[in-house]
This record gives C-alpha cells, structure tokens and sequence, in this order.
C-alpha cells in the first residue's frame, strides 16, 4: 500500500483507482478495507500526507462518481457509504477540488526500451515461508508514460526463472507479479517481485522479465538470492 500511495503522491495524486488485477493479491490483505487501509498507512506521515487508493473492476460505477471531488471510495461493499466531510480532517486532509484517477492506463504499444530494471544489489536473503516479496527498481528514463496494462486491460507482469550458481536452470517460476501502477517518466518505482523459495538451501540467480498476455516484452534482468536452511 505505502509502495503505491507514495509513489502516486509524488506524481500529484492522493486519490487513486487501481485495477483489481494489478493489485498484489499475493501477499496483500482482502479488498474491501484498501480505501480506509491506504489512508491509515499514507496519514501517520501527518494528514496532509493521506493518500487513499480504491481497487475495483467496477467501471461504470467509476465512471459515474470517481470524479465527484468531494467522494470519498470507502469499503468495496458500500463504496459510496460516506464522503470527505466524513472524515476527521485532524487525521485526513485530502484534496477537495479534485476526483480520483486511474493508477492504471492501457496501451497497445509499450515502450520498454526505455524501461530500467534490476534487483537488490548483493544476495538477497530469503524469508523462512514460501514467499518472498523482493524490491525490485524500475526506471522509466524514457519521455512517455508507460502503461501497466494492455490494450485489453490485462496487466503487464513479471515471470521469472530461478537459476543455480553454474547458469543452469534450478526452477520455473509457476506464479506472475503485476505491474503496480503506470511508470512516469523520468521516475522510479519501487515493485514487489513475488519469488518462491527454492526447496534446496543455498545461492541462486533470479532472471526476470515482463509480459504482456504471456509474451515477453522486454530484457531479463537478474540478481542473486539466498535461500538459509527452514529454521524449524
């Protein structure tokens, strides 16, 4: 959440959409809180940091009130359950002149050449459960915005191989990370890269790449991990 809050912040933004299939359901917690979830996590910074984001495939009811300034998209079951003047202005302070906007944009054309990927520098050590989420950097040092998602709304996402120590290929990977949010550019944004542990202990070499509808779209790029015997 503070991953994407931040970074749409930055951007101007502190009232954001995001697709229900860009959102890291991985590891993330259930949908309906994300609105008051987001503003709690982006407000201990002080209220006029709250940022709020809002998941949903729900189109045509963005499409009728995302853009009222003064709404406030609150539990998944009753988006419309309250607005801004509901809200504490000692805890949340968010803009009134302006609506929500997407942190998601379709494109048929994604200009990845521009796109700047790479891991955490050094072997990054596993955590003892099956997953773990590693910070992986992308920098957009093009002049165009890149999208998240394809021209049919699918998100871009991440695959990727593990790899021994010797180059060859340990495992492939059985699960995709999306893409979180567009790419502005001349920015950097910090993703969340879903890996599985191996099952053996030891070194190896993440190689990743992007996709769009399952087909590769851009470089690989890769970094080690270590994998500590399971404590228990």
């Amino acid at each position: 959440l503070q991953r994407i809050t931040s970074y749409q912040q930055e951007q101007g933004s502190r009232k954001g959409l995001v697709r229900f299939d860009n959102y890291p359901w991985t590891y993330a917690l259930v949908q309906w809180a994300v609105g008051m979830e987001s503003s709690l996590a982006s407000a201990v910074r002080g209220p006029e940091q709250a940022s709020t984001i809002f998941v949903t495939n729900d189109l045509p009811l963005l499409d009728s009130v995302a853009q009222r300034p003064q709404q406030f998209l609150g539990p998944d079951w009753q988006p419309l359950w309250f607005g801004l003047q509901s809200l504490d202005s000692a805890y949340f302070r968010f803009p009134q002149d302006v609506g929500y906007t997407w942190v998601n944009s379709v494109d048929s054309t994604h200009v990845l050449d521009q796109l700047r990927m790479s891991g955490p520098e050094g072997s990054y050590r596993m955590v003892p459960d099956r997953f773990t989420v590693i910070p992986i950097r992308l920098e957009n040092a093009g002049d165009r915005r890149i999208a998240s998602c394809t021209v049919r709304g699918t998100p871009l996402q991440f695959t990727y191989e593990l790899l021994r120590e010797d180059g060859t290929i340990y495992q492939e990977s059985a699960f995709r990370t999306s893409l979180e949010t567009d790419i502005a550019p001349g920015t950097t944004y910090m993703q969340g890269l879903v890996v599985e542990r191996p099952v053996d202990k030891g070194r190896f070499i993440v190689r990743a790449w992007l996709t769009a509808d399952g087909d590769p779209v851009s470089d690989p790029f890769q970094f080690r991990i270590m994998a500590d015997p399971w404590p228990l």
